[in-house]
């Protein structure tokens, strides 16, 4: 295989592939698929490093020594320098939850192992997921654990099975695509976080390097395919949603688009090639890995404990995130990166310096670890309110299932006075968890319970399209059944979250639900009916608690009326149009949480009201308990 000449498209690529994810953390309305950007990296490195492996290969220059070296020297450079200060400029910014979050991520990122302490931790498109600087390294695991034995893998097929290299690694593709498709549904974040089901973008690039196009490619050909790629790659970042069931069949357009688009590249004369080789988007694909690896963690930072004036305008905040991650990348490049790839490759011990490193990062954050993320750094009346990200339900480990954990209707969970007969129910997704708890303080002085039927995203619909968790139609009808049969329940009590949905599946929620009210009602139960509770735009504990170091009011902090009105419209016309039966009783919980154009997340009355974006804390379902009538059955 001869020398390849340089490919300044491939950076181009890279550049349209970093740019996609920044907008998308950025702005995710204005490009709800940038995300497939991690997936034309894949594409990109394995066609890269193939291409690399093998030439070298042809010269008798490889050793898998050798590889590793350069992967050292490629990777961890930039990544602990990224990571020593996140853990820096968390030790100053950081409550002591999100510290110890942030430590035991850094932890499994220094062995590579990021995607599965987040798949155990967090899902990728959560909210949740803003408070964690390190979340975005899952890929680079991913990466390095295929890595781990690919070039082994290169090795063997090239001594035992020259002439099958390329249908080997296609069937290797097609069986990882298999996979991701098999596990997209009953396992969503399995198949997003694992490399088994990733694997196949990695190969699919592989087997591109190995099968060059012919060199008499017509130029109609070229430009319908370089256009037919730049046409898949758009299509996934506008058409995919934060919500599809993604990677399996929804990954394919992005990767065959960037396949296409590399393929077409290695010839002459492509127009989308030569605008893909400009120097300002060769310039951002120089910077790319920097690019990745400063922006997510500068976002959060500032998302989560900018001033209140920023917070206030997002515009502010985005453009300065996205400033000051160019700037960072652009350092790292300039000052580290680019000197380190250009010094002789032997120079350094690099083996040595790679287990030194590590070895100084799991001491440091297994320290932050044990030590619980060291509350000491704050005031007392600060970590007071840190805190409140722990005042949830106590009982939600055990009682909320999830979409790998369904509980059966007759092992859940007992709120109020112990031994005795529960007469109400709350059938809901995780937003009920809270209230569960909070309505069980109030009936156990009457020596009464309830039933605590709590999944999460799982809302208590007879109709969940696009659901990330199959289990919840199976869960929805048992519960729907049982409780319709149930003559001990007289009162349903019905909560959702109806954000993260496209109108589509907002839709079929809505119907859903208005179907398992209607239900209940015919059952002769007496249904209460939540609406929606405000999503904060932020995270409460932290914010408020930066916010009281910062001696701002907190009163001025929360959702603007006018914007959960719009966000939840949908959802509130539809209720408010469902028919007003006599055993119907509806709780509007931004009635009381939405005051004076805010929807609050603190109340000098009540205390803290959110434990995180989009649940209440226990003081928070107080208040909105209290709203909720507890009359007695017999009554």
């Amino acid at each position: 295989m001869p020398s390849s000449p340089i490919r300044h498209d491939i950076q181009g690529l890279r550049a349209l592939a970093i740019l996609s994810v920044l907008l998308y953390h950025l702005a995710p309305n204005l490009l709800p698929g940038g995300f497939v950007g991690v997936d034309i990296f894949f594409v990109i490195s394995g066609f890269v490093i193939t291409a690399t492996i093998r030439r070298q290969q042809y010269a008798g220059t490889f050793s898998i020594a050798g590889f590793y070296r350069k992967r050292i020297r490629r990777i961890l450079p930039p990544l602990f320098l990224m990571m020593a200060a996140v853990l820096l400029v968390g030790w100053f910014l950081f409550p002591p939850y999100w510290y110890l979050q942030l430590a035991k991520s850094a932890l499994a990122t220094t062995v590579f192992g990021a995607n599965f302490f987040f798949l155990r931790n967090t899902g990728y498109f959560d909210l949740s997921s803003t408070s964690l600087p390190l979340l975005h390294t899952w890929s680079l695991a991913v990466e390095e654990q295929f890595y781990l034995g690919f070039p082994l893998l290169l090795l063997l097929l090239q001594r035992y099975l020259p002439r099958r290299i390329v249908a080997a690694l296609s069937l290797l593709a097609l069986g990882s695509l298999a996979l991701s498709i098999y596990l997209v549904h009953p396992h969503p974040f399995a198949a997003f976080y694992l490399a088994p089901s990733r694997a196949w973008e990695l190969l699919l690039g592989a087997v591109l390097a190995l099968r060059p196009p012919p060199r008499n490619l017509q130029p109609s050909l070229l430009t319908a395919a370089s256009a037919t790629g730049i046409a898949l790659t758009a299509a996934s970042f506008f058409l995919l949603q934060p919500d599809s069931p993604f990677p399996g069949v929804a990954a394919l357009a992005p990767c065959l688009g960037a396949a296409l688009l590399l393929y077409t590249g290695i010839l002459p004369g492509s127009p989308l090639t030569r605008l893909l080789s400009i120097p300002p988007l060769v310039f951002v694909g120089n910077i790319s890995y920097a690019l990745y690896l400063w922006h997510w963690p500068i976002l959060v930072f500032l998302r989560t404990t900018a001033p209140i004036s920023w917070q206030a305008n997002p515009p502010l905040l985005l453009l300065s995130a996205a400033l000051a991650a160019f700037a960072a990348a652009s350092l790292s490049w300039y000052l580290l990166e680019r000197p380190l790839l250009q010094s002789p490759l032997p120079r350094y011990p690099w083996f040595r310096l790679a287990f030194a490193a590590s070895s100084i990062s799991l001491a440091l954050t297994a320290a932050l670890v044990l030590l619980h993320g060291i509350p000491g750094r704050f005031p007392a009346p600060a970590q007071t309110i840190f805190a409140t990200s722990n005042d949830f339900n106590p009982r939600r480990s055990v009682c909320e299932g999830d979409e790998t954990h369904r509980i059966p209707y007759d092992q859940t969970c007992l709120y109020g006075a112990p031994n005795t007969t529960p007469d109400t129910a709350i059938f809901s997704d995780s937003q009920g968890a809270e209230l569960a708890w909070a309505l069980g303080e109030r009936f156990t002085p009457l020596r009464r319970s309830l039933l605590g039927i709590t999944t999460s995203a799982c809302p208590p619909s007879t109709s969940i399209a696009g659901s990330r968790s199959p289990q919840c139609a199976l869960h929805n009808a048992e519960t729907l059944q049982r409780l319709i049969t149930d003559s001990r329940i007289h009162t349903a009590i019905l909560a959702a979250s109806y954000r993260g949905r496209d109108s589509y599946t907002k839709a079929m929620l809505l119907a859903g639900l208005a179907d398992t009210l209607r239900q209940l009602l015919a059952a002769n139960k007496h249904v209460i009916l939540v609406y929606p509770i405000p999503h904060q735009d932020f995270d409460p504990p932290s914010v408020l608690g930066m916010a009281w170091l910062r001696r701002e009011p907190m009163e001025t902090l929360g959702l603007p009326t006018n914007r959960f009105l719009a966000t939840n419209q949908e959802a509130l016309t539809f209720l408010d149009a469902l028919p007003s039966y006599p055993a119907l009783t509806r709780v509007y919980p931004h009635q009381l949480l939405c005051t004076n154009g805010l929807c609050r997340v603190y109340s000098p009355q009540w205390g803290f009201l959110y434990m995180d974006h989009g649940h209440l804390s226990i003081a928070g379902a107080r208040m909105i308990a209290q709203a909720i009538p507890i009359s007695s059955p017999t009554q």
